[in-house]
């Protein structure tokens, strides 16, 4: 049972890793830090789902999955932002390089330059508004569940989604000669 236990779960993983790694992505400030974030929330979740010997394993749902990601997310900020106030009140701070994400897959050329293009648009998104469009597009989740994930009305989820889609159009639109 152990066996099929760890490829259920692996299988899980599977399906669902990259859009969780994409949506961690924008609640931290590096790569490094969305996989770290990732990793903890996959044991939290892992920890709190593994079944009894008698019982059958069902996958945590996703839309919980993105909420734990989330607090974890929160989590490592404040304990970096802590960790930040002791080190410059020491007279020691460690300053950290942003990493380039890339937010889609390898292409051609062209859909390499599309693709840069749109990543480029959606980080001049408000981070309330990307937060959203990244849960409602990659995440596959409903605005319902958006809702939940972020403790907003499923009304204001509705309308952020709705603002970036407006906000990506004008900055995308094509720029007059």
């Amino acid at each position: 049972m152990n066996d099929d236990l760890s490829i259920a779960w692996k299988d899980w993983f599977r399906k669902n890793g990259t859009r969780l790694l994409l949506y961690a992505r924008t609640q931290t400030h590096s790569e490094a830090d969305a996989q770290d974030v990732l990793q903890e929330t996959m044991l939290r979740l892992w920890k709190s789902y593994a079944p009894s010997k008698t019982e059958q394993w069902s996958p945590p749902a996703l839309p919980l999955a993105y909420k734990a990601l989330r607090n974890a997310a929160i989590d490592m900020a404040r304990k970096n932002t802590r960790r930040t106030r002791r080190e410059q009140a020491s007279e020691y701070l460690i300053s950290d390089d942003d990493c380039a994400v890339e937010w889609f897959g390898t292409g051609n050329l062209e859909q390499k330059e599309k693709a840069a293009e749109l990543q480029q648009a959606i980080e001049q998104l408000p981070d309330n508004f990307r937060e959203v469009l990244t849960l409602k597009i990659w995440g596959e989740l409903t605005f319902a569940q958006i809702a939940d994930s972020l403790h907003i009305p499923a009304n204001t989820a509705a309308s952020r989604y709705r603002y970036a889609i407006e906000a990506l159009r004008k900055i995308l639109k094509p720029k007059s000669l």
